[in-house]
C-alpha cells in the first residue's frame, strides 16, 4: 500500500465529492403557449405555357417590349391596342421587368394568367375605360382619395381620359376636373379649364 499525504487524501476526497452528480432543477418555460395553426398551402394553378392570352396597353405612349431570354416581343402603338402573348413570355417578362405591372403600363385579360403569374394585385389597380367613366361621377372628396391609391402612370390615364371628355363636352364637372388635376400637381395655368 502507497503512502499517502494527509494533503493528497483531501484531494482525492474533494474529487470523489465533485463528480457526484448533480440534481438539476428543472427549468421553468417562459415561453408562452401558442395553439398551432397548419397554414394551407396555396397551389399554383396548372396553366399551359404555350397558351396565348390578350395584353392590352395601357400607358398612354406606344409600348414596346423585347424579352432578354427567349423570343418575347411586344409592340403596341395606342393607348388601348391589344395583342396575344403566351403566358410564357409573360412570365419572362414578370420576372424580368416586374414594373411593366406595377406601374399598369399592361394589362393581362385572362383570369386564370393573372393568376398563375401572381399579378392580381397589379391588375386590380388598372382601370379599364369603363372604370374611368365610374369615377368621373365620384363625390370629389371620394375621388381624391381614389386617386392617391393609384401609380403616376394610372394618374396620367385619368388626366388624359378626363382631358378628352372635357374636350368632347362629355365631362364638365369643374369641381371633379379640378380635384383630378390638383392631385396630379397640374399648374393652374396649364389647367384645361383655361383653354
Amino acid at each position: 500500500m502507497a503512502i499517502r499525504s494527509k494533503k493528497e487524501e483531501e484531494v482525492v476526497e474533494e474529487a470523489k465529492v465533485e463528480e457526484k452528480p448533480v440534481k438539476k432543477a428543472a427549468a421553468k418555460s417562459t415561453a408562452k403557449k401558442t395553439t398551432a395553426t397548419a397554414r394551407k398551402r396555396t397551389t399554383k394553378p396548372k396553366l399551359d405555357l404555350a397558351q396565348e392570352v390578350l395584353v392590352i396597353n395601357m400607358s398612354q405612349a406606344s409600348f414596346i417590349y423585347e424579352a432578354r431570354k427567349g423570343n418575347g416581343f411586344l409592340e403596341l402603338d395606342e393607348y388601348l391596342d391589344s395583342d396575344y402573348m403566351t403566358v410564357e413570355d409573360l412570365q419572362i417578362m414578370k420576372n424580368s421587368n416586374r414594373g411593366i405591372f406595377e406601374k399598369g403600363w399592361l394589362f393581362v385579360d385572362d383570369e386564370e394568367a393573372v393568376e398563375f403569374l401572381g399579378i392580381k394585385k397589379y391588375m386590380d389597380k388598372v382601370l379599364l375605360p369603363e372604370q374611368l367613366d365610374d369615377l368621373f361621377e365620384l363625390d370629389t372628396n371620394v375621388l381624391k382619395e381614389e386617386l392617391a391609391k393609384f401609380s403616376p402612370s394610372i394618374k396620367e390615364n385619368i388626366y388624359q381620359t378626363m382631358k378628352l371628355k372635357y374636350e368632347a363636352g362629355e365631362l364638365s364637372n369643374v369641381h371633379v376636373i379640378r380635384a383630378i388635376e390638383e392631385s396630379l400637381n397640374v399648374d393652374q395655368t396649364l389647367s384645361v379649364l383655361n383653354g
